[in-house]
C-alpha cells in the first residue's frame, strides 16, 4: 500500500463522514419534530459512523486496535439498510402496512449488532494494497444477504411511489422522488466496500467518493425542489464550508502577497456571503408565505362551498312555504281578499319564485364545485329541448312584446348528454336574452357543426356586451355593466355562470360575440354527439 493510497483514502472517509453527520443535522436542526427528518437524521449518522470508524482504523498503528475500530464500523453500517428503508416508508407514507417488515428489520439489525462483536462477524486482517480490512466470517454472509434485501424493498417501495406520482402528483414531487432514488442509488453502489471483507483486491476511494455524490445529489434535490425544505439550511452550509477554506488559505500562503489576497477573498465572501444568506431566507419566507395562503384559500374555497351547499337546502324550505301560502291565498282557499291585496300577494308570489329558482341555482353552483352533483347520462333529441324552452319562455316574452324565433338547420341527431342539465343550461341563455332585449327580439338556431357537435346560437338585438367584459362573461365574479343594471337591477348574474360550469361538465364550450352597446349580442353552444 503506497503512501498515497493511504493518505488519500484515511481523508477521504473522514471527509465523506463529515459530510453525512452535517447534512443529518442540518436536516434535524430544520423540524427535529418531523419524523422523516428525524430518521433521515439516524441514516446519516449510521453512515457516518461508518465512514469515520474506517478513517480511524487508518490512524491506527496496530493490529489489535485495526480490527477494534472495524468492529466498531458495524454499529452503524448494520443500521444502515432498515433506517434506510424506514426513510422510505415514512416518505411513500406506506409506514402503516409495512410494519411486520419493518419491525422483522429492527430486531435482526440488533442481532447482527451483537454478532458484530464475536468472531463469527469478522475476524483476523486481509492486507492489500489500498489497506486493511477485517475478514467475513458466516454470520458475515448472512448480513450481507439481509443488507441487500432491504436495501431492495426500499428501492422498489421508492420506484412505485415513483409511478404513482407520475398521475397524482405535481412535478415538484415528482422531481423529489426522482432525485431521491438516484442519490440512493448511488449511495448503495458503495456497498463494493464490502469486496475486501472477502479477500478481493478493490480500491475502497469510491465508496467514500460515492457517498459525497450521493450527498450532492440529495443537495440538488432541497435546493432546487424543496426536498425536507431545508434550502435555507443547506445554503449556510455550504456558506459554512466555502469560509472555512477562505479562511484557513491564507495560513497554507507562501507569501505576504498572497496572504493578503487570501484575507482579501475571505473578508469580500463573508461580506457577499451574509447578503446570499438573508436573500435565500427572505425567498424562502415568500415562498413558504405564498403556500400557507394557497392552502388557506384552498380551504377557505371549500368552507365557502359547503356553507352555500348548506344555505341553500335550509333557504329552500321557508320559501316553498311562502310560495304555497301566497298560491291559497290568491285562491281564496282562506276568505275573500280584495284587488289591491290580491297584486300585493301575487308580487309575494312572484318574487319567492325568483328567490326560489336564484336559491336552485346557487345549490347547482354548489354541488358542481364540491363535485357533489352527479350527471344522468342519455340519448337526448335536441330540438326537443330547444322547443320545450321556447314554450316556457312565451310568458316573458309576451311580458317584453318581442319575438322569438327558432329554427332547426337539417337533421339533428340525438346526443349523448344530461337532459336536466343541459336544459337548465341553455334556458338561463335564452333567458338572458330576453332580460337584456328591450325591443326587437330573440333569434334561435341549432345546427350540425362537422360530423361530431351541434351548435346552438341565441341572437339578441338587446343591449350588447362591452369589449372589457368579455373576458369575465362566464365567471364567478361577473359584474354587470352599468346600462344592464339599468334594464334589470333584480338580477345576480350567476346563470350565465351556471350554465358555463354545466356546459364545461357536459365537454362543451361556450363563448359570446358582441359588437358594443346597443348592438345586440350572440351566443353559442358547441356541444359534442357522443361522448366517451
Amino acid at each position: 500500500m503506497t503512501i498515497d493510497a493511504i493518505f488519500i483514502n484515511t481523508y477521504s472517509s473522514l471527509i465523506s463522514g463529515l459530510f453525512m453527520i452535517a447534512m443529518g443535522v442540518f436536516v434535524f436542526s430544520k423540524n427535529p419534530w418531523k419524523r422523516l427528518n428525524t430518521i433521515f437524521f439516524f441514516f446519516c449518522s449510521a453512515v457516518a459512523v461508518w465512514l469515520i470508524c474506517t478513517f480511524i482504523m487508518y490512524k491506527s498503528d496496530s493490529d489489535i486496535w485495526r480490527i477494534f475500530w472495524d468492529k466498531m464500523v458495524y454499529i452503524g453500517v448494520v443500521f444502515i439498510p432498515i433506517l434506510m428503508y424506514h426513510f422510505g416508508l415514512v416518505f411513500t407514507e406506506t409506514e402503516e402496512k409495512n410494519k411486520v417488515n419493518l419491525y422483522l428489520g429492527y430486531f435482526f439489525s440488533l442481532v447482527f449488532l451483537l454478532l458484530s462483536r464475536t468472531s463469527y462477524f469478522v475476524n483476523d486482517l486481509y492486507r492489500y494494497e489500498w489497506g486493511v480490512h477485517t475478514q467475513a466470517g458466516f454470520a458475515h454472509h448472512l448480513f450481507l444477504a439481509f443488507f441487500f434485501f432491504y436495501v431492495l424493498l426500499f428501492l422498489l417501495e421508492i420506484y412505485n411511489f415513483l409511478k404513482i406520482t407520475q398521475k397524482k402528483y405535481g412535478k415538484i414531487r415528482r422531481n423529489q422522488v426522482k432525485y431521491l432514488l438516484i442519490s440512493f442509488i448511488t449511495m448503495n453502489m458503495a456497498a463494493y466496500a464490502f469486496l475486501a471483507a472477502y479477500g478481493i483486491n478493490v480500491n475502497p476511494l469510491g465508496a467514500y467518493l460515492l457517498e459525497i455524490i450521493s450527498v450532492s445529489i440529495l443537495a440538488l434535490a432541497i435546493t432546487k425542489y424543496h426536498l425536507f425544505e431545508i434550502r435555507v439550511i443547506l445554503t449556510e452550509i455550504l456558506a459554512v464550508i466555502m469560509g472555512t477554506i477562505l479562511f484557513v488559505s491564507p495560513f497554507l500562503m507562501p507569501d505576504d502577497l498572497l496572504r493578503n489576497l487570501a484575507i482579501a477573498n475571505f473578508l469580500l465572501f463573508c461580506f457577499f456571503g451574509y447578503y446570499l444568506i438573508r436573500a435565500t431566507y427572505q425567498e424562502e419566507k415568500r415562498r413558504e408565505d405564498a403556500e400557507k395562503l394557497a392552502k388557506d384559500a384552498v380551504q377557505l374555497s371549500e368552507a365557502k362551498d359547503q356553507f352555500m351547499l348548506s344555505v341553500q337546502h335550509h333557504l329552500r324550505t321557508p320559501l316553498t312555504a311562502i310560495q304555497g301560502y301566497s298560491s291559497l291565498l290568491l285562491e281564496g282557499s282562506f276568505g275573500e281578499i280584495n284587488e289591491e291585496a290580491k297584486q300585493k300577494i301575487s308580487r309575494i308570489l312572484e318574487s319567492s319564485r325568483e328567490l326560489i329558482k336564484l336559491a336552485n341555482n346557487f345549490l347547482s353552483i354548489a354541488k358542481m364545485e364540491t363535485r357533489k352533483d352527479s350527471l344522468l347520462m342519455g340519448k337526448v333529441q335536441m330540438k326537443a329541448v330547444m322547443e320545450e324552452i321556447i314554450k316556457e319562455l312565451e310568458p316573458e316574452k309576451e311580458k317584453k312584446k318581442i319575438y322569438i324565433k327558432f329554427s332547426a338547420k337539417g337533421v339533428i341527431p340525438e346526443i349523448t348528454t344530461d337532459r336536466d342539465k343541459i336544459k337548465e343550461a341553455i334556458y338561463n341563455v335564452v333567458n338572458n336574452a330576453i332580460k337584456y332585449t328591450q325591443k326587437g327580439g330573440i333569434t334561435v338556431e341549432i345546427s350540425l357543426k362537422g360530423e361530431e357537435n351541434i351548435l346552438i346560437s341565441v341572437k339578441d338585438t338587446g343591449i350588447g356586451i362591452e369589449k372589457e367584459q368579455m373576458k369575465n362573461m362566464f365567471r364567478e365574479n361577473f359584474e354587470r355593466g352599468r346600462n344592464v343594471k339599468q334594464i334589470n337591477a333584480e338580477g345576480v348574474g350567476i346563470g350565465l355562470y351556471l350554465s358555463a360550469r354545466i356546459i364545461k361538465n357536459l365537454k362543451g364550450e361556450i363563448w359570446a360575440k358582441s359588437e358594443g352597446n346597443n348592438k345586440g349580442s350572440v351566443f353559442y353552444i358547441e356541444l359534442p354527439i357522443n361522448q366517451s
